[in-house]
C-alpha cells in the first residue's frame, strides 16, 4: 500500500526518429522535492529543441525529465513547503517533461500567470521571451538598457534574423518596450514580414530577395547595427560581420544552416571593427541563473501582457494525442507563432 507508482499520461518516445515515434502512455507521475511544487498542465508548446532530441540530437541535461517539452503552462496542485500556491495559474521554462499531465518544476522559475490572459499564451510565453531577453540584456552585455522605453536605447540598432519565429517576434517586442531605436528584421515572405512590422519592427528585409548586409547598410545610412540576434550559423555568417556597426556585438542563439563555416572566411572585420561574439543557451544553466532571469523578465513585460503591448501568437493547437501532427508542422515551416 502506498507503493504502487501512480502514473499518468504523457507523450513518450519509442524510439529515436521521425515525428511517427510519438505516443501517448504511461509514465511514471512526478513527485515534487524541497522547494518545489507540482503542477497540473493545461498546455505545453513547442519548441525546435524538441525535434532535435526527438531524433535524438540533444540530450536532455542531467537530471532532466526524459519527457519532451521546455514550456508549459497549468495550476499547481501539490507544494512541498509552500501551501499557498496550491490553486495559482503559473507557467515555466523547464529542462524537459511539458508533454505531460503532470510535471514538477522549482517554486523559484514559476511566473503566475494573470487571470484574464488564456493559459494558452501563458505557454507559450516562458522559452522564447526569456531566450530573446536573455541575449539582448544579458548576453550582449551592456548594449542595450534593461528597462521599458529607456532613453539610452533611442539610438541603438539592432538586428533581428528570423523575426516571425518564437524568439525573433518575442525580441522585437522586447526591444520595441525598451524604446530601440531601430529594429530591422530577416524574414522570408512577405506575410511574415507583414506579422513582424504589426509587432513593431520598423525594417523588414526578404533575405531571399536582397543580401540582408547591404540592406542593412542602406537602412542605417551606412553604420550597421549594434546588436545581431542570430539562429542561422554558417550561411549567415560573414554578412552578419558585415552589418555590425564598429564596437558591435553579435548574439549566437543556433546554427539552423549548420554550425561549420563554408571555405575561406574573413576574421579581419572582427578586428577592425572591435566586435564582441557571443554564444548562449539556456537550458543548462543553472536553477539560480533561471530564477534570476524568470523574475528579471516578469518585472520587464507583465505590464505589457495586461495592457496587449506583449504578445504571443499562438499558430495552433494540438491534442496531447496528435503530438506527431504538431511535430509534422513544424518541421514544415509551416507556422507564425507559438505550437
Amino acid at each position: 500500500e502506498g507503493m504502487a507508482e501512480v502514473t499518468m499520461r504523457a507523450v513518450v518516445l519509442e524510439s529515436f526518429g521521425g515525428p511517427e515515434v510519438l505516443a501517448v502512455g504511461e509514465a511514471p507521475r512526478p513527485v515534487p522535492e524541497d522547494g518545489e511544487v507540482l503542477v497540473r498542465v493545461e498546455y505545453s508548446a513547442i519548441n525546435r529543441a524538441d525535434t532535435l532530441q526527438r531524433k535524438g540530437g540533444y540530450k536532455p541535461p542531467p537530471g532532466a525529465s526524459e519527457i519532451l517539452g521546455l514550456e508549459f503552462s497549468g495550476v499547481v496542485v501539490e507544494s512541498r513547503d509552500d501551501g499557498s500556491l496550491v490553486g495559482k495559474r503559473v507557467c515555466a521554462l523547464v529542462t524537459g517533461g511539458g508533454y505531460a499531465e503532470y510535471i514538477t518544476v522549482p517554486k523559484d522559475l514559476l511566473m503566475f500567470w494573470p487571470d484574464d490572459i488564456p493559459m494558452d499564451v501563458a505557454a507559450g510565453f516562458p522559452e522564447a521571451y526569456l531566450t530573446a531577453f536573455q541575449a539582448l540584456f544579458l548576453v550582449a552585455q551592456g548594449k542595450l538598457t534593461e528597462a521599458v522605453g529607456s532613453a539610452d536605447n533611442q539610438a541603438r540598432r539592432v538586428l533581428v534574423h528570423a523575426g516571425a519565429s518564437g524568439v525573433g517576434s518575442s525580441a522585437i517586442q522586447i526591444l520595441k518596450r525598451a524604446g530601440v531605436g531601430q529594429i530591422i528584421v530577416t524574414a522570408g515572405s512577405a506575410e511574415k514580414l507583414t506579422f513582424c512590422k504589426a509587432l513593431g519592427a520598423d525594417v523588414g528585409i526578404n533575405y531571399k530577395e536582397q543580401a540582408f548586409d547591404e540592406a542593412v547598410k542602406a537602412a542605417t545610412d551606412g553604420q550597421g547595427v549594434d546588436v545581431v540576434l542570430d539562429f542561422i550559423g554558417q550561411k549567415y555568417w560573414e554578412q552578419n560581420l558585415e552589418s555590425l556597426a564598429p564596437d558591435g556585438a553579435m548574439v549566437m542563439l543556433g546554427f539552423l544552416s549548420g554550425p561549420k563555416l563554408d571555405g575561406p572566411s574573413n576574421l579581419a572585420p572582427i578586428l577592425r571593427k572591435r566586435l564582441n561574439i557571443h554564444g548562449s543557451t539556456l537550458r543548462a544553466r543553472s536553477n539560480e541563473y533561471k530564477a534570476d532571469l524568470t523574475r528579471r523578465l516578469w518585472a520587464f513585460t507583465k505590464d505589457g501582457l495586461l495592457d496587449g503591448s506583449i504578445q504571443v501568437k499562438i499558430d495552433s493547437t494540438f491534442a496531447m494525442a496528435d503530438a506527431r501532427l504538431a511535430h509534422e508542422h513544424m518541421e514544415a515551416n509551416k507556422n507564425s507563432g507559438k505550437i
